[in-house]
């Protein structure tokens, strides 16, 4: 003020204030500009400022939206109805952690991401594969599901892509009887016969593998000329691998010679009467209890012979 002395110590605290101001203003405005990336997860979520909704002549509409409340609304929304009427972001965070509050009290806050980038890759984990997941957060259909999942807090349970409609594919899929291990109709996984090779140890879980796959080599493969000589054999009675299901004459599975239980048993006879009448000694008797690829449970006899 003119004319008035101010005494040296006086002076050196405002210039000291002003300084200190300065450095204050540069800091909080340069804060903001480092890429979220390089922040850690607490500093971001003490960057979260309070945002105030103005018209487009700059005067206020309403209160200041508390940072907390924030995270529950759409940051573009329209403020009551009025035209012209935009939301002033203070910081440039508060647009990319729409939703913020939902990470913390949800899955987010678990993992305990160090930077805004992990959590928004958490968030994206989250909501599956980019489809709306039920009613988003500010109760619209078609905003982005942060929550946890299946438990968006919405009533819309017809939603095509909500939680009950992945119920609904679950029941579907149950209904078809579809494998999820091979995505095959006719079986469900439990009984599948590939669950051995995505599922089992190379000892085989369950039942368990008896023998590896046999390699097919040239030469190997059935010929009509083998097929009839089969089909002649088995009219002589000796038991071949043809099965018979509904009337109607089925290959032999590839995986009834791989699966199965093997429970061992006392031979019902000593002996037993070959081709020709000759005598054929019974050693050992294997029986395997297995499903084919149909779902029949079947149980066979494999007997040992010698003579």
């Amino acid at each position: 003020t003119r004319g008035v002395i101010w005494p040296e110590n006086t002076l050196v605290l405002i210039a000291s204030t002003k300084l200190v101001g300065t450095v204050a203003t540069w800091f909080s405005s340069a804060l903001p500009t480092i890429p979220a990336e390089q922040q850690t997860w607490s500093n971001l979520k003490n960057m979260l400022r309070p945002i105030r909704e103005t018209r487009h002549d700059g005067r206020s509409c309403g209160p200041a939206i508390p940072a907390k409340e924030v995270a529950s609304r759409d940051v573009h929304r329209v403020c009551h109805g009025a035209e012209g009427v935009r939301v002033e972001e203070t910081t440039m965070i508060t647009a990319f952690t729409n939703g913020i509050d939902e990470w913390t009290r949800g899955l987010v806050r678990v993992s305990n991401p160090r930077t805004l980038t992990a959590a928004a890759k958490q968030a994206i984990r989250l909501r599956g594969n980019g489809r709306p997941r039920g009613r988003g957060l500010d109760g619209q259909h078609g905003k982005i599901y942060l929550g946890k999942r299946g438990r968006d807090g919405g009533d819309d349970h017809d939603d095509k892509y909500g939680p009950s409609g992945e119920d609904q594919d679950d029941r579907q899929r149950r209904r078809s009887l579809e494998c999820w291990i091979c995505h095959e109709i006719g079986h469900i996984s439990r009984y599948c016969p590939k669950k051995n090779d995505k599922l089992g140890s190379p000892a085989g879980n369950g039942a368990g593998i008896l023998h590896p796959e046999p390699k097919e080599e040239p030469g190997e493969k059935e010929t009509p000329g083998e097929r009839a000589r089969i089909c002649r054999l088995s009219a002589d009675g000796l038991p071949t691998a043809t099965m018979f299901v509904d009337d109607g004459e089925v290959e032999e599975d590839r995986y009834l010679r791989e699966y199965g239980q093997r429970l061992p048993s006392a031979p019902p006879a000593q002996a037993v009467e070959g081709l020709g009448g000759t005598t054929l000694r019974v050693d050992d008797v294997w029986r395997f209890k297995m499903a084919t690829a149909y779902d029949q449970h079947i149980t066979v006899e494999v007997y040992h012979l010698n003579g």
